[in-house]
């Protein structure tokens, strides 16, 4: 790869953790925002305003929760290729490529996942989530494990 071209991938690849992470943040605030301005229709009593109150609550540590999860676990190797972007020679770079190779799989291995965790979360702050999984597992049974017999005296014959 020409030194240019390396250099406009690293500076894709910096502006791509900011820009996503900007992107992220202000989706859910606009959300978060909305969630706690809604206007409940009709007559609300104590108990639904109260539960509106609490289920707001849930959504957003759950936002945040995703916020957070998304950026632990795309920033170490974030890292890695600002290091590598700002100086080839740098004591990160060469710490991780070249001591410490595992570093990088265990960066390679938050990215992947992080997809895993918000389903996590979901399981965790949403009771419908929980409930919805419970009934498509529900209809799930294994099929049933065939018990072999084995013969005394019966050998299997092997190939010549």
């Amino acid at each position: 790869m020409l030194k240019a071209e390396r250099s406009t991938h690293d500076y894709l690849t910096a502006s791509s953790i900011i820009g996503l992470l900007i992107i992220l943040i202000v989706l859910y605030s606009i959300n978060c925002y909305r969630l706690w301005r809604r206007n409940i229709p009709g007559e609300v009593s104590e108990n639904q305003q109260a539960l509106a109150i609490r289920t707001a609550r849930k959504v957003t540590v759950l936002m945040i929760s995703i916020v957070i999860v998304f950026f632990v676990s795309w920033t170490p190797a974030f890292v890695i290729s600002l290091s590598y972007l700002f100086d080839t020679k740098s004591a990160i770079y060469v710490s991780i490529y070249k001591k410490y190779p595992f570093l990088f799989a265990i960066s390679c291995w938050a990215i992947l996942n992080s997809s895993a965790c918000n389903p996590c979360l979901y399981f965790i702050f949403i009771e419908s989530f929980r409930q919805s999984l419970k009934t498509a597992c529900s209809g799930f049974y294994p099929p049933p494990l065939r018990r072999w017999r084995i013969r005394r005296g019966r050998h299997f014959k092997t190939e010549e």
